[in-house]
């Protein structure tokens, strides 16, 4: 590809990322199993030397896997502009896809590209089947299971971190800040996103998602696949938040079911119409020793004063159209510093409930399968 000329040393970089040092890895790795296989007779101490290349080496290939698999999304999106955007970058991968059909078994560069992905699963697989023919448990492949479980887990932590990562930047690329606050930094990270419904004062309901960061709130609307800023971000001081209990109950019939199904369904009208007619809006809290339903007083007035909705609403001008317009002339901007997300702090949305409460706005969330554990 480099020698074609139609690909940039950035082009190829962006597309193929670490594949060379993965490759080399590999290499290496092969040449010790081969001149292992060669020297080795005793079958006991083959199985043990062959484990022991692995362990050594595990480290290594799972630092490269992190890197290559969570910049893999990004690869391909640029790979496919170029695909799309450049007639000769088209003609060249399509010539060389056709003319190595057999060697390539039918695979195209993008199926050659998510190859590496699918081999760090494999070895688990692959040790486990070996693990079956071993009868004493203390020998090193069951360590070695163990170590190839944990590197896997760091693998899909950091695919799902540069996958949040890449929505934010999205995201703020799209939404119009008036240049007053940036949801991006490298402290702040991306926990959950959600669908809810919007009831505002007047009573409409709108299609909203919620992005749930470690310091706040971001609630948008979705106008022809584009997202428009609904609510200024939010920080969870100045929200009601109803953390609900976890139980391992299920019902026993289709009986049980209908009739569970039927007063979550009052149980969540009844809730929204609760909010909707109160002025304050009290937080509703599930007990987790009896699971009864109480109504705690509202922290609504220690929450919303009249410096915060200055500062929420001074993010947007008047100009810029927005439903919240700015009434104030304040310049500070929400803290970059996010909370400590391993102590805690730490914030885990599960999906059951959730509503948000400012008092200039009168506006709340409600949701189904929504849960938010402080």
């Amino acid at each position: 590809m480099i020698e074609s000329k139609i690909f940039s040393q950035e082009d190829i970089e962006k597309i193929f990322v670490n594949i060379k040092q993965i490759l080399e890895l590999h290499k290496n790795m092969v040449k010790s199993l081969n001149d292992l296989w060669r020297k080795m007779d005793d079958v006991m101490e083959l199985e043990e030397e062959l484990v022991k290349i692995y362990t050594d080496n595990l480290p290594k290939i799972s630092t490269e896997y992190c890197v290559y698999c969570s910049n893999r999304a990004i690869g391909d999106e640029y790979l496919l502009n170029l695909y799309n955007e450049d007639p000769k970058t088209k003609k060249f991968i399509t010539e060389c896809e056709n003319n190595n059909k057999v060697a390539l078994d039918k695979l195209t560069l993008k199926d050659l590209l998510i190859e590496p992905m699918h081999r760090i699963t494999r070895y688990s697989i692959l040790f486990k089947r070996l693990s079956g023919y071993i009868n004493y448990p203390l020998h090193p492949i069951n360590t070695f299971l163990s170590q190839i479980d944990e590197e896997t887990k760091k693998v899909n932590t950091a695919v799902g971190e540069m996958d949040s990562k890449q929505k934010v930047i999205k995201l703020e690329k799209i939404l119009e800040w008036n240049n007053k606050f940036n949801i991006f930094c490298d402290k702040r990270k991306l926990y959950n996103i959600q669908e809810f419904q919007l009831i505002d004062k007047n009573g409409h309901n709108n299609e909203v998602v919620a992005y749930t960061f470690t310091d706040f709130i971001l609630i948008v609307k979705m106008r022809k696949n584009i997202p428009i800023l609904c609510i200024p971000p939010i920080t969870y001081e100045c929200c009601n938040i109803i953390d609900c209990f976890e139980t391992a109950e299920s019902a026993k019939s289709r009986t049980d079911k209908k009739n569970w199904l039927e007063n979550i369904g009052l149980l969540k009208l009844s809730f929204c119409l609760s909010l909707y007619m109160s002025k304050n809006q009290p937080a509703i809290l599930l007990k987790d020793d009896t699971g009864s339903i109480t109504i705690s007083d509202s922290s609504f007035e220690s929450v919303a004063s009249t410096t915060k909705k200055k500062f929420f609403s001074s993010l947007f001008e008047k100009s810029s159209g927005r439903r919240f317009s700015s009434v104030g002339t304040h310049s500070r901007k929400l803290s970059t510093a996010s909370l400590d997300i391993d102590g805690k702090q730490k914030n885990m949305f599960l999906g059951k409930r959730f509503s948000v409460n400012i008092k200039r706005n009168s506006s709340f969330l409600s949701a189904n399968e929504y849960i938010m554990n402080s």
